[in-house]
């Protein structure tokens, strides 16, 4: 319906995945719940609403379909790693907040093995940690500093810790290799088929899903939602807006959050042999 998204090249992750068409909205429409955007966000979000409360109706309305934006064009990883430093959260917030960031992210990688496997979802989730490789003293200084970070945190061995050469040979093939940090608390996904996952058991417990239609505004107990047949409005006691990096195209939103992006380089299937040489 978005005339900027049809220049979108399809994520190489769907190529494995489902390949969703919900319909649009047309018609007014009234839910417990609204949630603005069918990414993890929205998803995750319906997910533990009706696990905590399933008599909710709830709704869920994408510009595109589940999983079309960042949520299915990621690089396949869980992490507990943020991109911010616990110092920088402990500067705008307190100590306390970034300890409490830092465990909540540990416990996120833990829930979501834990809800795959539950759910039989089938996503090539493997949890097997994850590891900065040093080829150069200035890195393994880098690494080294690292650790010294969590540390002063409280976060101890079992969080992250420091590889000799030997050790770290054990996990990864790197040429001039000298060292390296491991933590368990990392996993691997393929994220559209997580992302199919979530769709299959949000259907099953009544969600309904719209495709092709743009949230153009969030008002009180109401959006205003865009098709090809014209606006229409959808009411609810509670709307959320799970839009993350998209939040920019809304009017009302759009010095809210700066959108960020990255890019990605994808081979071609790695053969066994190839795999031998890496680890």
């Amino acid at each position: 319906m978005d005339e900027a998204f049809s220049a979108w090249p399809n994520s190489l992750w769907r190529e494995q995945a489902s390949t969703w068409s919900f319909d649009p909205v047309d018609t007014s429409a009234s839910f417990d719940v609204l949630i603005v955007g069918a990414g993890y966000s929205g998803l995750w979000t319906a997910f533990h609403l009706l696990t905590h409360s399933p008599h909710l109706s709830v709704a869920i309305v994408d510009a595109r379909q589940p999983g079309f934006g960042a949520s299915g064009r990621n690089g396949g990883w869980c992490s507990a790693f943020s991109p911010m430093s616990l110092d920088a959260v402990s500067a705008q917030s307190s100590r306390a907040s970034a300890i409490d960031l830092q465990n909540a992210l540990i416990n996120s990688v833990e829930e979501i093995g834990s809800i795959v496997t539950e759910n039989d979802i089938e996503c090539s989730w493997c949890h097997a940690g994850t590891i900065n490789a040093a080829t150069n003293p200035a890195h393994l200084a880098r690494l080294h500093s690292t650790i010294q970070h969590y540390r002063k945190y409280g976060f101890d061995e079992d969080f992250i810790r420091i590889q000799n050469v030997e050790e770290s040979s054990a996990r990864i093939t790197v040429a001039g290799l000298i060292g390296s940090t491991f933590s368990p608390h990392c996993a691997v996904v393929q994220p559209a088929l997580l992302v199919d996952g979530l769709v299959k058991i949000l259907l099953s417990k009544g969600v309904h899903f719209f495709g092709d239609s743009r949230c153009a505004q969030i008002q009180d107990r109401s959006a205003i939602v865009e098709t090809l047949s014209g606006r229409h409005v959808i009411s609810a006691n509670w709307i959320v807006r799970a839009t993350e990096g998209f939040t920019a195209r809304m009017k009302q939103f759009r010095r809210n959050v700066a959108p960020l992006y990255s890019y990605m380089i994808a081979t071609e299937v790695l053969s066994s042999e190839q795999w031998s040489t890496i680890g």
